[in-house]
């Protein structure tokens, strides 16, 4: 199963709700929406609390992801105005569940009907075809940043992906710089930015995009 924006929302329910699905994928659509979304100021701040909690125990698919029990591939955009990255990323990691994830950077919001990772996911798990690359979770020593990754064939591309972390997400200006692939690892140095939101991300040969979650660091402390 896979939609998009109010598509994905309803995959991130019905995936936790319907046991027959043997894979599903999301695109932007995500829970979580009382919290960060395009409706948060329009719609829920001006609702009485008892009605928001009413509405989210039944309809926000926070609700629902944690009972997910096929695989699932998200994908969403750095910028996206409708489901930003933190509700996105919440809402992914509520899925225990095999998943993968592919945030690409300042990736329009529209009915987009040609991402080959939704193909490929899909087919990997119904078909068994090849998989996507699997990127582990990212480590972080010093000022070096890495992940374990996994793939079919040799990867294309590696990148680290980057944002000062001030202001809302769909305004944030994200960056990318290369990334080394060796070993079984991609690895990068971070910037010198702070505060700062970061992730890893690799490009296979059949230029599909996988993608760690993001990580931040604070700013310096501000001195009294």
């Amino acid at each position: 199963m896979t939609g998009i924006s109010w598509g994905g929302y309803l995959t991130c329910i019905v995936a936790g709700l319907d046991r027959r699905l043997k894979a599903a994928v999301p695109v932007y659509g995500c829970g979580f929406l009382h919290e960060d979304s395009a409706w948060k100021q329009s719609r829920f701040d001006p609702m009485p609390a008892a009605r928001r909690d009413r509405w989210v125990a039944a309809f926000d698919p926070s609700v629902y992801l944690p009972g997910v029990k096929c695989p699932v591939l998200f994908l969403n955009g750095t910028n996206d105005f409708a489901y930003p990255l933190d509700s996105y990323q919440k809402s992914y990691r509520l899925v225990t569940a095999p998943k993968a994830l592919s945030v690409r950077v300042r990736l329009p919001h529209g009915h987009i009907w040609t991402f080959g990772e939704v193909d490929a996911f899909i087919d990997s798990r119904l078909k068994g075809g090849d998989r996507l690359p699997d990127l582990g979770k990212m480590e972080r020593a010093g000022e070096m940043v890495s992940a374990a990754v996994k793939a079919m064939g040799e990867l294309k591309v590696a990148h680290l992906h980057y944002a000062v972390a001030t202001g809302p997400w769909a305004k944030r200006e994200w960056k990318s710089a290369p990334a080394e692939v060796k070993g079984g690892r991609v690895a990068a140095k971070l910037p010198t930015d702070r505060p700062l939101v970061y992730f890893l991300a690799v490009t296979d040969g059949r230029g599909l995009e996988v993608s760690s979650p993001y990580a931040e660091l604070p700013g310096p402390r501000r001195k009294d």
